[in-house]
């Protein structure tokens, strides 16, 4: 089986592979394709097969996996594999290698990716603001004249308020769940990617975030409506 990636995303399942440079030249077929985050293998076959892959006089070695119950930091992971390197036989453990060092090096890929996309939603928050700000006030201008009328057949300074900031609002309600909505369209590529490299199965944006931005957002939205909506309250 060979591990998904340059050498083996390219080699359809099914195809024979010939290893040259050992005894009678073994041939090997792919019967599938698998992940390796860490890179550290190239090719996994069943273990009657490695002993013909092993070049003559080449020493076997083994790789071990283990999963600590502290495995949050560096210095906690060095302190079980001293623990276990303690235990095992001398010279048994010729290197290691800490999930948290794969991790930092598969991240490095998309972190300089991250503050473009944090000011590219910051700027598209601010212009959205000042697009329903700006529409309101408009409105307020536009609107002397009604607003007068409202306000002689009874409407408080409140109601008259509410009712031109909800001009801005109802459309910004609709456009933050359509927002939270294609964004979780857009990220399924992203996730299906991550959960291809670390296997952890099918990832998708928690709902609390999905709830959270949509409220951040009619917030703020709110707050922008409501600064020019206020001065409705001077009109005579």
């Amino acid at each position: 089986m060979l591990r998904f990636g340059d050498q083996g995303g390219h080699i359809p399942v099914g195809s024979w592979l010939t290893v040259t440079g050992l005894p009678g030249t073994p041939r090997l077929e792919v019967v599938g394709l698998a992940v390796s985050i860490s890179g550290s293998a190239d090719a996994w076959v069943v273990p009657a097969e490695i002993a013909r892959l092993r070049p003559p006089g080449t020493p076997g070695t083994a790789q071990m996996l283990y999963r600590f119950d502290r495995a949050a930091t560096a210095e906690a992971i060095g302190a079980d594999v001293a623990e276990v390197s303690a235990a095992l036989p001398a010279g048994a453990v010729t290197s290691t290698r800490s999930y948290l060092t794969v991790k930092a090096a598969d991240t490095a890929h998309v972190a300089a990716c991250v503050p473009a996309l944090i000011a590219c939603g910051l700027a598209g928050l601010v212009l959205a603001l000042l697009t329903v700000g700006t529409v309101i006030r408009r409105a307020v201008a536009a609107g002397s004249t009604r607003i007068r009328i409202l306000r002689v057949i009874g409407f408080s300074p409140g109601q008259v308020v509410a009712a031109y900031a909800g001009q801005g609002l109802v459309p910004a309600a609709a456009g933050c769940i359509g927002g939270v909505l294609l964004g979780n369209l857009l990220a399924r590529p992203l996730l299906a990617s991550a959960a291809s490299s670390f296997g952890p199965g099918v990832l998708g944006v928690p709902a609390w975030v999905d709830v959270d931005v949509a409220v951040v957002m009619f917030g703020l939205t709110a707050l922008a409506a409501l600064a020019p909506a206020r001065r409705l309250t001077r009109f005579p």
